[in-house]
């Protein structure tokens, strides 16, 4: 696009001067556009034995005429994207061109002798340039896919910035507001960040690190994205699975931890522990108390143990053998309590020489 008002300059000669030139020796091609000129356009000398200078300038008024004409953004368009410089090299059947010291000017501010022959633009509102081709501070691309021939507008902020990227659009978002228009809150923040004041979003009444919602019937803030083990409006409940007081409603603030259940628990279940205490409430695998960490009343073995098959197994105390019937054993061997002279864990057999385990008050000899 800086070559616009330029010039492409070319040395030519021809060996025999039966040339023949056409309205296409020199073609430019980009941007799905093409236009061209004859090697005499623009003042340049009829081509001879002689190596000549051509020179062509970049522009699209009456006095350069490049054909097809077209408009001054399409001749930028085409140069900013351009593919193809074509040069006609041959111009009869019995004559050869020599080609040399192609060269296509760019123009940009730097320090050094000024180009005054390099046009100026006088820019509209929202535009800056040297072919106001850029966005000014506050204005944006309004199509971002057309680059540098994109129409600019205004930065959209909802009141929340002055300035936007302006080639993206995005604005430097202040007042806790977020989104490539600042039109809504960030996280952590809740509101309408649409209304355009500087007290649009107010602090989520939610623990550090929580987002909340404004529920649209009620228009009640709820929290979101409580922190791991938390729930609640506010996250002010330990989340199922887990227990404490994390807002310290019932005394001292104790963060949610997660029950410690000794993995004798149905981890699909809900409520398998105390909220407030951790106490498990929900042992399988015949394990009871506090952390699921001992065998029920009537079993034995280890409750800790790493195969379910391992662990609890039921007493099977033999009614006719154990003081009272009981159906208790010793959780650590799962040996029952056995009237006199009787033997084995169950207590279900006669020790040798004697007899009437039935009786259920002890063998007889």
């Amino acid at each position: 696009m800086l070559s616009y008002g330029q010039n492409l300059s070319l040395s030519f000669r021809v060996d025999r001067r039966d040339t023949r030139l056409s309205a296409e020796d020199l073609v430019l091609e980009g941007a799905g556009l093409r236009v061209a000129v004859p090697l005499i356009a623009q003042g340049n000398a009829y081509p001879n034995e002689n190596m000549q200078t051509y020179v062509f300038r970049l522009h699209d008024t009456a006095d350069y005429p490049w054909r097809p004409t077209i408009s001054q953004p399409d001749f930028q368009k085409l140069l900013h994207n351009l593919t193809a410089i074509k040069i006609r090299g041959t111009y009869s059947e019995r004559s050869a061109g020599y080609l040399d010291d192609v060269s296509l000017v760019t123009a940009r501010r730097a320090p050094g002798v000024p180009a005054r022959w390099v046009e100026r633009c006088t820019c509209p509102q929202g535009y800056q340039g040297q072919h106001c081709e850029q966005c000014t501070l506050g204005y944006r691309r309004a199509r971002q896919e057309l680059g540098a021939f994109s129409p600019c507008e205004p930065c959209n902020c909802n009141g929340h910035s002055e300035a936007c990227d302006p080639d993206t659009g995005a604005c430097d978002c202040r007042d806790n507001t977020a989104g490539l228009s600042c039109e809504r809150c960030r996280d952590g923040f809740y509101g309408d960040a649409t209304s355009g004041s500087s007290g649009d979003c107010e602090p989520c009444p939610c623990p550090a690190g929580a987002t909340c919602a404004v529920v649209p019937k009620t228009r009640e803030v709820v929290c979101t994205n409580c922190p791991a083990g938390t729930t609640g409006k506010r996250c002010e409940l330990c989340d199922d699975g887990f227990f404490g007081d994390p807002l310290g409603g019932a005394g001292p603030v104790r963060a949610c931890r997660a029950c410690k259940c000794s993995d004798n628990i149905d981890p699909n279940a809900v409520g398998n522990c105390d909220r407030e205490t951790g106490e498990c409430l929900k042992c399988i695998y015949s394990t009871a108390g506090f952390f699921c960490d001992r065998c029920k009343d009537g079993y034995y073995s280890n409750a800790l143990a790493a195969n379910a098959a391992d662990k609890c197994k039921p007493c099977s105390c033999s009614p006719s053998g154990t003081v009272g019937g009981q159906t208790s054993c010793s959780q650590v061997t799962g040996q029952c309590e056995c009237l006199p002279n009787v033997a084995q864990r169950d207590c279900s057999v006669c020790q040798p020489g004697f007899f009437n385990l039935q009786s259920a008050a002890g063998c007889e000899r």
